[in-house]
């Protein structure tokens, strides 16, 4: 009877050590109804559905300071609030690759309102200031007053080059598997 108790005993620790057998695939990121100043993960399927099998702690990085979110029902909240308008870079790394997630978070009225950025825009933007540039000589000076106004104002709000690029390379990355699968 003892040795049942024991291998029962050691069944249930080995079926707790294996619960977080969910892997996060996809998450979004939305404004916290409760709190004002903080952004909520949701993890979420393909409908953009929240998964609420995720509960346990899972490790984020955002802004690359490494978070551990506490989620419960498929959500967790960011623990740093938002004072001001900023960009985001939440990314989550698992046995399934880089899972991540670029938006701007835009403070209004004590109010957040959240804008997913795709990367698409990160690179067209540049690119098509440069294309302007050498397609029109007389526009050059124009073109750089406006490329300085744009790396001034994303670095302004939290985007440094370290980030900007990682995420360009983080989407090349998602891009090229899907074409590869």
């Amino acid at each position: 009877m003892r040795s049942l108790k024991i291998l029962l005993c050691l069944f249930f620790i080995n079926a707790t050590a294996y619960s977080q057998s969910v892997i996060i695939e996809k998450f979004v990121l939305k404004t916290n109804p409760l709190q004002n100043k903080k952004v909520d993960v949701m993890v979420v399927d393909s409908l953009k559905k929240t998964i609420t099998e995720i509960r346990g702690n899972y490790t984020f990085s955002v802004n690359g300071f490494t978070q551990i979110l506490d989620f419960n029902n498929g959500v967790s909240t960011i623990n740093l609030p938002i004072e001001k308008s900023t960009f985001l870079y939440v990314k989550h790394t698992n046995d399934s690759g880089v899972h991540s997630n670029f938006i701007y978070a835009k403070v209004k009225d004590e109010k957040i309102k959240v804008y997913e950025i795709n990367a698409f825009w990160l690179t067209l933007i540049p690119l098509l200031l440069i294309f302007i540039s050498f397609m029109y000589r007389k526009l050059i000076i124009m073109a750089l007053f406006l490329f300085v106004i744009y790396i001034y104002f994303t670095y302004n709000n939290g985007l440094s080059i370290g980030t900007y690029f990682e995420t360009l390379i983080d989407k090349i990355r998602v891009v090229s598997n899907f074409i590869n699968s």
